[in-house]
Parts: C-alpha cells; sequence; structure tokens
C-alpha cells in the first residue's frame, strides 16, 4: 500500500490534503478521487452551486502524479 493525496484546485487556489489515503496503486486513487468529485458534483447540483470549476490533484508522498 502506498499514501496518495488528494489536493483540490478551486479557482486557482490549491488546498493541499496533508494526510493522505492509502491505496494498492495509483488506478485505484485516481478512482477514488473520480468517485468524490461526482459526488461533490451532485451535492453542489443540490444546493444549486456549480462546483465543476474544481478539480482534484493525486500525488504521491514524493508529489509525483
Amino acid at each position: 500500500m502506498a499514501t496518495y493525496f488528494f489536493d483540490v484546485l478551486d479557482n486557482g487556489a490549491v488546498v493541499l490534503d496533508e494526510e493522505g489515503i492509502d491505496f494498492p496503486n495509483i488506478e485505484a486513487a485516481r478512482s477514488e478521487a473520480t468517485k468524490g468529485a461526482r459526488e461533490q458534483i451532485a451535492d453542489g447540483a443540490k444546493q444549486g452551486i456549480d462546483v465543476t470549476h474544481r478539480s482534484f490533484r493525486v500525488r504521491d508522498h514524493a508529489g509525483r502524479p
């Protein structure tokens, strides 16, 4: 298992994930990021907020995508 970090990019601002989550590989981490993005879009739509400009950056402990 390796730790992957999910930074949020929002209108030029970057919110760094300081904790990270363990996944068996980068593909599993990216799959989780996609799921999280879909959830944020759905939650935003329910609240009448457009969050489609946000994105996740998945990186490992060394900062590599």
